[in-house]
């Protein structure tokens, strides 16, 4: 095994948290975040987010190309102080070719959420 795998799983032990798969969220009922594609919000989320949020998060995200969407989340329930309802309803998926076919694409997603709680 090498540096970089030594490396991740040394992340993996000291995460706080974990973003979980759709499949989990589906089969379980337990959730925390809603993805934006399948949200509805106020615009004035919309604002709040282009011109509030912090400059790091932002950053962040840029760099990573990911995440903006639990971004999002953060900011309103952190305003709000409640979590997101959740409807079962389907969804239908234009591309299933997107960044949520990454090999490490639940890494990527839970440490943003812990970069963003920090």
């Amino acid at each position: 095994e090498g540096q970089e795998g030594q490396e991740e799983k040394k992340i993996k032990k000291i995460r706080k948290y974990n973003y979980l798969s759709w499949r989990t969220v589906w089969h379980t009922g337990v959730y925390s975040i809603i993805l934006t594609k399948a949200a509805f919000f106020h615009q004035k989320w919309l604002t709040i987010y282009t011109n509030e949020l912090h400059h790091s998060i932002k950053e962040y995200i840029n760099k990573n190309h990911n995440c903006e969407d639990i971004a999002m989340n953060f900011i309103i329930s952190s305003r709000t102080k409640q979590p997101p309802i959740w409807i079962q309803a389907y969804v239908y998926e234009l591309n299933n070719d997107g960044i949520s076919k990454l090999e490490h694409h639940i890494d990527i997603r839970s440490n943003c959420i812990d970069f963003f709680s920090n």
